[in-house]
């Protein structure tokens, strides 16, 4: 990502090393931000079973959890999915932790961490 400056160096590449480095800083606050207003579009609920879904339950655990029927939690994942601009689970759960860094500090919206699945014997 950046260079290290091997000494002797100049004031010319010094300067460049240091506006690429803030060039980069911008693009991260800009992205983070970004992120930040989508997942603001997300009603409490939509919160709710984003965070399990990025805990791994399943869409009946997460039913079970929230007392709300299936097809409900599909309805909330798929608007999850849209309002995030997430187009695959791998993507949500990037955007997830992009959320948690820049709104870490932020009252949680009420998920619990998941309860254990019981294994089927």
């Amino acid at each position: 990502m950046f260079d290290f400056i091997a000494q002797p160096f100049t004031l010319q590449r010094l300067q460049d090393s240091l506006d690429k480095a803030f060039a980069h800083h911008a693009h991260l606050l800009s992205s983070t931000h970004q992120v930040k207003q989508r997942f603001d579009l997300l009603s409490k609920r939509e919160h709710q079973v984003g965070a399990l879904v990025v805990q791994g339950l399943t869409n009946q655990a997460i039913a079970e959890q929230l007392a709300i029927s299936i097809k409900t939690v599909k309805a909330h994942r798929a608007k999850v999915m849209v309002k995030t601009e997430s187009n695959t689970l791998v993507e949500l759960l990037r955007n997830y932790d992009g959320y948690a860094l820049v709104s870490a500090g932020e009252p949680a919206v009420g998920v619990k961490p998941a309860k254990p699945v019981p294994a089927k014997s």
